[in-house]
């Protein structure tokens, strides 16, 4: 697995650096902000049922 540096994800999603350094469980983040995130990282969208 591809390590990721926090301005390399910033530039991928075109985040800033900042607006990633905040989700850390105190913001809600928007669900196109989760889906660049997980677009940059390579980390797929599952659905399971439970």
């Amino acid at each position: 697995m591809k390590k990721h540096g926090v301005s390399d994800v910033a530039r991928s999603t075109g985040l800033n650096r900042e607006s990633i350094y905040k989700i850390n469980g105190k913001i809600k983040p928007r669900w196109e902000t989760i889906f660049k995130l997980m677009k940059a990282l390579n980390l797929p969208l599952t659905m399971k049922s439970i």
